[in-house]
C-alpha cells in the first residue's frame, strides 16, 4: 500500500521592514557630528549634498564626515559650516 500526502506548506520569509519614502531621510541629523545641526535648506536629494551648522560654542570635528555619491567634503569653521557638496 502507497501512501501518498502532500507536503507541509513552507512558511514564508517575513517581509523586511520597509520605510515610506517619503519617511526615509536622505540626510539626516545623525550625518552631522554631535554639536553640529544639519542645515534643511542645504538638503539636496539628488546630488546628496547638505551641510551642517555649528551649535554655540561647538569645536571644529576632530573626524572629517563621510560623503556618499559624487560629493566631496567641504569645511568653512569661520563660519561654522561643514558638510558634503557636490
Amino acid at each position: 500500500m502507497v501512501k501518498v500526502s502532500a507536503p507541509a506548506p513552507v512558511a514564508a520569509a517575513p517581509a523586511a521592514a520597509t520605510v515610506p519614502a517619503a519617511v526615509a531621510p536622505k540626510a539626516t541629523a545623525s550625518a552631522c557630528p554631535a554639536g553640529w545641526t544639519l542645515n534643511a535648506k542645504s538638503v539636496n536629494k539628488k546630488t546628496k549634498a547638505f551641510s551642517c551648522t555649528a551649535n554655540p560654542g561647538t569645536a571644529a570635528p576632530e573626524k572629517k564626515l563621510t560623503c556618499e555619491g559624487s560629493t566631496g567634503y567641504f569645511e568653512n569653521i569661520k563660519k561654522g559650516v561643514i558638510g558634503c557638496q557636490a
